[in-house]
């Protein structure tokens, strides 16, 4: 799995009217970019609060991204030489919680 690597930060654009599918409305609009690349996506909400904790929760998806793969990797290691078939079950459906289940 590729992602878009480096700081990903999240761009203040205040509230304003802007159009999605053909329908204008209004509400907040905040952009997560990068330095290198520039814009990666634009959140948006209803209000300026849901603006900016839905930008921060696509900022945070690089770190987030980085953190888990950390845990799986680890997960495995202990799995792979690991002797006790209980701890490996109990290993397995969390790691499976982790990434599969919301």
């Amino acid at each position: 799995m590729e992602i878009t690597k480096g700081n990903w930060e999240v761009s203040d654009s205040g509230f304003v009217r802007y159009s999605t599918f053909g329908r204008t409305t209004t509400g907040a609009r905040k952009f997560v970019v990068n330095a290198d690349i520039g814009i990666i996506a634009e959140a948006q909400g209803d209000t300026q609060e849901e603006a900016d904790a839905n930008a921060n929760l696509i900022a945070a998806a690089p770190r987030l991204y980085t953190e888990l793969k950390y845990i799986y990797d680890h997960i495995l290691s202990f799995i792979e030489v690991c002797n006790d078939a209980e701890m490996v079950m109990i290993l397995l459906r969390l790691l499976l919680e982790a990434v599969v289940l919301p």
